[in-house]
């Protein structure tokens, strides 16, 4: 029987990284309207000012503030009206001394006037306006260029879009942007105990989790998945559906018979295609992961285990992933641990929590569960990573809380 010789986690994540396909680094152009949630190829600029006008943020009147210094409710000021602006027209006077323009809000600022007073403050009088409050120059007004200048970064590369990001991006004229391409990827699923969701699971049989949960979780990493399949612990039926799979695909995913007992016949059939270059990861959980280049394909053999495989995905592939293409990893948040967080000298360990309000602090609060408790998993809020070089964490020491 061989035995595992492991690998630490940052040696994985760089093998990982130095074999990602190539087209992990390609880009596209896409509309707007195709943009949402995917990641920015590249920092973008705008090309003009935005507002690209002195424009109101209110209903009222333009004014000139040092003809309204002194308003008040007792003594207001008196100004003629001597016409109005509505949005999306440009006024076709200069407001004088003595003088308001009516506004709409969004409506351009006439020239001459500085600010602009709120139309609850007023109470027009025929040709007049009774101002009863004072105001300040460059109030209810946004400059022009005040939101976005001319050659200001609106989008970096990396950055995931938003729909936010994507109405900033609107607002400057930017109808196209370059994005990462999806990479397909290939999910096969192993196991004689498996059967389908929609199959009555008796007699030692498991419905297969794996094949649920590890293309969503692709999807989530802007990975495209062109195939799921299951296959029984038999090397000639996984030789076959590898074969097929780095055919269709950049990535291909194997959950299960990355171990080293007698059914597991991950190692031999990627050994056969390809070679392996990491079998073992000094990683709980997630030890017996696989990685191995076919042809143009990188190939990872998670355990079977949907806990180990969902921690393993989320640790080693998609923070490969994100960085290779410069996304930040965020934390949650930061959280002072509730109880003391065991760990063992010389392996990673990935520890799923749960999120507690306490008085003005957040706490995190280990679920401890086994590889097969994936139920228990869905209750946690984010898990935390224990280093190799950690003996364990304290009860009270700060924490970073990343998103499952």
């Amino acid at each position: 029987m061989n035995f595992f010789k492991v690998k630490t986690l940052e040696e994985a994540t760089k093998v990982v990284k130095d074999n990602l396909p190539q087209k992990v680094l390609s880009g596209d152009f896409v509309s707007l309207e195709k943009a949402l949630n995917q990641i920015a190829y590249e920092d973008v600029f705008s090309l003009e000012e935005l507002p690209p006008f002195n424009r109101s943020t209110v209903d009222g009147y333009a004014v000139c503030a040092q003809e309204v210094y002194c308003a008040s409710e007792s003594v207001p000021s008196i100004l003629k009206v001597v016409g109005s602006v509505r949005m999306g027209e440009m006024p076709t006077q200069k407001l004088m001394r003595g003088e308001a323009i009516e506004i709409a809000t969004g409506a351009v600022v006439p020239e001459g006037a500085n600010a602009v007073v709120m139309i609850e403050h007023t109470e027009r009088m025929n040709e007049s306006i009774a101002i009863y409050q004072s105001a300040k120059v460059r109030e209810n007004m946004l400059l022009r260029g005040e939101d976005i200048q001319e050659g200001e970064k609106v989008l970096s590369k990396g950055e995931k879009i938003t729909a936010l990001k994507l109405g900033v991006l609107a607002g400057v004229g930017v109808s196209k942007i370059k994005v990462y391409s999806h990479p397909k990827v290939a999910v096969i699923s192993t196991g004689d105990e498996l059967v389908g969701i929609d199959e009555i699971a008796q007699n030692g049989k498991i419905r297969d989790i794996n094949s649920t949960i590890i293309p969503l979780l692709c999807q989530n990493s802007e990975l495209e998945v062109v195939s799921i399949s299951r296959v029984k612990d038999d090397k000639v039926q996984l030789f076959s559906a590898v074969k097929n799979a780095v055919e269709l695909a950049d990535m291909v995913l194997i959950s299960g018979g990355s171990s080293v007992g007698a059914r597991d016949f991950t190692e031999a059939v990627l050994s056969e295609l390809g070679e392996i270059l990491v079998h073992g990861i000094a990683l709980k959980p997630g030890k017996p992961t696989m990685i191995a280049k076919i042809k143009n394909s990188l190939v990872i053999g998670l355990a079977g285990h949907p806990l180990a495989a969902a921690l393993t995905y989320k640790v080693l592939i998609e923070n490969s992933i994100f960085s290779v293409l410069g996304c930040d990893r965020k934390s949650i948040c930061f959280a002072t641990t509730s109880s003391n967080f065991p760990s063992t000298p010389g392996r990673t360990v990935i520890q799923p929590v749960s999120l507690l309000e306490n008085e003005n602090e957040i706490l995190a609060e280990p679920v401890f569960l086994k590889s097969a408790h994936l139920a228990q998993l869905s209750k946690a809020d984010g898990y935390i990573v224990l280093p190799d070089n950690c003996e364990g964490i304290n009860k009270g020491e700060k924490v970073k809380v990343f998103a499952l």
